[in-house]
């Protein structure tokens, strides 16, 4: 008994599959644009940079400048940032922060645009 084994791939199911439109839309970016909007800003995180509006990006990347130039990492556990005086304002008196933390406290502090 001979067993025949037959596989068609068709390319037309593929062809069709992968149009012109399909690919514009799985090019085109969506969301990130929370991350490089400037956004008002606290009282407390005004006075620490300096300014009245910045990214929820740049202010992580800010924020990381600042801890990493003081050394404020835990040695042990570079995710932990032990806070300064500075800090404390921001972080509502925490002594320690974990990194995952940090942004839902520094989510407090940006005002929304309805206010």
């Amino acid at each position: 008994m001979m067993l025949s084994s037959r596989v068609f791939v068709s390319t037309r199911s593929f062809a069709a599959a992968a149009t012109s439109t399909d690919l514009n839309v799985v090019g085109k970016k969506k969301g990130g644009a929370a991350l490089i909007q400037p956004i008002k800003i606290s009282t407390p995180l005004q006075s620490f940079l300096g300014v009245t509006e910045i990214s929820r990006g740049q202010l992580i990347k800010k924020i990381w400048e600042y801890v990493k130039e003081n050394n404020l990492q835990k040695p042990e556990d570079k995710r932990i940032i032990k806070c300064d005086k500075k800090l404390k304002t921001i972080f509502v008196g925490k002594d320690e922060v974990g990194m995952f933390e940090m942004s839902k406290l520094l989510n407090a502090h940006f005002i929304n645009k309805a206010n």
